[in-house]
């Protein structure tokens, strides 16, 4: 068992090198996107659960990225900007704190994903707003690597307009057209970035501590993969993991 651990692992290693290689950054991203894809298969079948379930889990339990379960509070605002009458947010409690939060963000400053609240911290003010604790599920930063995910596999591009500037940076962050930041005081978009160097940092937090799971079940991560002839793989999702 040890050895089919080791050679899985250590394949894994030697395309993270390979991919870390390429000069082409959505070339890149796309690629650690679907290593991330494979790796989760291990855990968890692709035979019971949706590929949803499958990735935020995996990146959830496995990658030890601290602000998985923070919320993007620029995100958040324009999920609910697109749902929200102005009435509505007059009263709301979770739309006037981040909207207080946003207002005191200074242009040409670069805000990172640690400088926003955890998920928790908000749902308390959500409490009885089904709308509302819907957006934020959907604007935590693990769920946001998930529609990115999509938007490179299904469209071939990035979500957004952020230009990524600084290339080995591993954490999140707005700007204006890059990091978490606006340049012009007069311009209301703050550009969200997912930086390469972070996908390749969650892929190998992943891959260690995959191992270490393999490892301590004795699992054969072989034994997620069908190596025959007929390519149809037949699925039976459970309930509640689309």
């Amino acid at each position: 068992m040890k050895a089919h651990i080791d050679r899985y692992i250590g394949y894994f290693h030697t395309e993270l090198e390979n991919v870390a290689q390429y000069n082409n950054r959505l070339h890149r991203k796309i690629l650690y996107v679907t290593l991330l894809d494979t790796l989760a298969r291990v855990v968890y079948s692709p035979s019971q659960y949706s590929n949803t379930h499958r990735f935020i889990e995996f990146v959830r339990n496995f990658s030890d990225w601290k602000d998985k379960d923070r919320v993007s509070l620029m995100q958040l605002k324009l999920e609910l900007d697109k749902h929200m009458e102005s009435a509505a947010k007059v009263k709301s409690r979770l739309y006037n704190c981040i909207q207080q939060r946003i207002d005191k963000r200074i242009a040409g400053t670069t805000y990172y994903a640690s400088d926003d609240e955890v998920f928790d911290l908000l749902n308390e003010l959500a409490l009885d707003q089904p709308d509302e604790l819907k957006a934020i599920k959907h604007t935590r930063y693990v769920e946001l690597l998930y529609t990115y995910r999509n938007r490179l596999i299904h469209e071939y591009k990035e979500p957004g307009h952020a230009l990524e500037l600084q290339e080995d940076a591993e954490e999140c962050a707005f700007n204006h057209s890059g990091y978490y930041s606006k340049l012009k005081e007069n311009d209301d978009n703050w550009e969200l970035c997912f930086p390469v160097a972070l996908f390749d940092k969650l892929c190998r937090g992943c891959l260690d501590n995959l191992r270490e799971c393999l490892y301590g079940h004795q699992l054969d991560p072989y034994s997620r993969y069908d190596f025959g002839d007929n390519w149809y793989e037949a699925k039976t999702v459970k309930k509640g993991n689309s």
